[in-house]
């Protein structure tokens, strides 16, 4: 028996596409997430570093004015870092999005493969009947010429 190609090969070939390009695209989102995490970290530590030089300057006879620059300051680092944590969640939303649709197409992937494990397990069988049916044949053969 010949073997024969799986038939839907066109079809299984091209969700192997869509999962390499889901892939790619999950990965291209995830990096912008860890950028947005980083930024905000960044964020974090400059206000954490204001806060503690305040509190130093606070501490020692200063000048009132450079006491108001440091709060209006800190308080548009405040404002950046809730537009940051804004983006990382948006960002965190895409990349969840994003892994449903690979998770999707890696499922609809492993479904066709498994359709063609499943062919190529019936061909082998098959082949298998095929080839016992022959020597069942020729041991038959052989013992009906030994009889005469």
């Amino acid at each position: 028996m010949k073997r024969r190609k799986f038939q839907l090969e066109s079809v299984l070939n091209y969700r192997k596409g869509l999962e390499e390009k889901a892939h790619s695209e999950f990965m291209k989102i995830k990096g912008a997430l860890d950028e947005e995490e980083k930024q905000l970290s960044k964020l974090i530590e400059k206000k954490k570093k204001y806060e503690e030089d305040l509190k130093r300057r606070g501490m020692q006879p200063s000048d009132p004015q450079e006491l108001n620059l440091y709060h209006s300051y800190l308080l548009r680092v405040r404002d950046e870092i809730e537009i940051q944590h804004k983006r990382v969640q948006e960002a965190a939303k895409r990349c969840d999005d994003q892994k449903e649709v690979l998770l999707s197409v890696s499922k609809d992937k492993r479904m066709m493969e498994k359709l063609k494990e499943r062919q190529e397990d019936t061909v082998s069988y098959q082949i298998k009947r095929e080839d016992k049916k022959s020597m069942d044949e020729c041991a038959r053969g052989g013992l009906l010429r030994n009889e005469t």
